[in-house]
């Protein structure tokens, strides 16, 4: 299996998407540290969706660690969904996972600082089990300090070392900090912090990572979830009802189509060619 997907990764690599400068330098700072983080400006209407969301979350206002917002929702709205499957965040998502990419989706949550449950399992540290490489953007929709919630995680020879040390399962170990202090000091946990438009970057299978328990107030975010087209596996929470997707596909091009995994109509097949292991 590491064979075949090597061999994938070398026959993609002449047809990975040129990038512009800006972009370039995220998908660099992936590939050396697999962590970026810059401020992204959403147009008009994902930015109107945006604050709708946060909205909705801040007038919900549970004791829950964490509130999400319910998919069906974006139903008459679907921009911040759309964003996500923008040609700009496919391009780094391919760049960085060196194949055909997956998209699968996205959510809206807010982060309780009142919570009484500090148990959910987010705040502990972890791997996401999608694929080999992945990628989540995180776009900050409240400005996030050291003490509302920000994105946390080990620099990716700590999550290493810790994964062998503890023997991490992706997807199902949940560590607190006590065991990751065991094995890394705390001096080298990591976090971005920035306002509201920070956008974090991150290939949460390669580097252990949580949200720290927010306690200065609470943070709202959106994440949008990439995989390679193969992943191993895909969380069916992250992916609005079906009848969301349908009401956007005529609008897309065959290759944001094959990142949901749509063929291509005309020809029945993948809107790009499918690499043969």
């Amino acid at each position: 299996m590491t064979r075949n997907y090597e061999s994938r990764l070398a026959q993609y690599r002449s047809a990975l998407p040129p990038v512009s400068a800006a972009d370039a330098a995220v998908a660099a700072a992936l590939k050396s540290g697999h962590i970026a983080g810059r401020r992204v400006r959403l147009d008009t209407d994902t930015q109107a969706a945006a604050q709708r969301a946060v909205d909705w979350l801040r007038e919900r206002s549970l004791a829950e660690a964490v509130e999400y917002l319910p998919l069906h929702l974006l139903e008459d709205d679907p921009a911040l969904f759309l964003w996500g499957l923008s040609e700009e965040n496919l391009d780094i998502a391919e760049r960085h996972i060196g194949l055909p990419v997956r998209y699968h989706g996205l959510e809206v949550r807010a982060e309780r600082a009142a919570s009484t449950d500090p148990r959910h399992l987010v705040r502990h540290w972890h791997f996401d089990l999608e694929d080999r490489r992945m990628l989540k953007i995180i776009v900050y929709l409240s400005d996030v300090d050291e003490s509302t919630g920000p994105f946390e995680f080990l620099p990716l020879a700590a999550s290493d070392l810790t994964r062998q040390t503890l023997r991490v399962r992706p997807g199902l170990t949940f560590l607190p900090d006590a065991d990751v202090t065991a094995a890394v000091p705390s001096s080298l946990w990591q976090r971005v912090t920035g306002p509201a438009g920070t956008a974090v970057y991150a290939d949460t299978a390669r580097l252990l990572h949580r949200v720290k328990a927010p306690t200065g107030g609470d943070r709202y975010s959106v994440t949008f979830v990439y995989s390679s087209d193969r992943p191993r596996h895909a969380l069916a929470r992250f992916m609005p009802p079906a009848r969301i997707v349908e009401s956007v596909l005529e609008d897309l091009t065959p290759r944001q189509r094959r990142a949901l995994a749509v063929p291509d109509r005309a020809s029945g097949e993948f809107g790009r060619k499918t690499l043969q292991p």
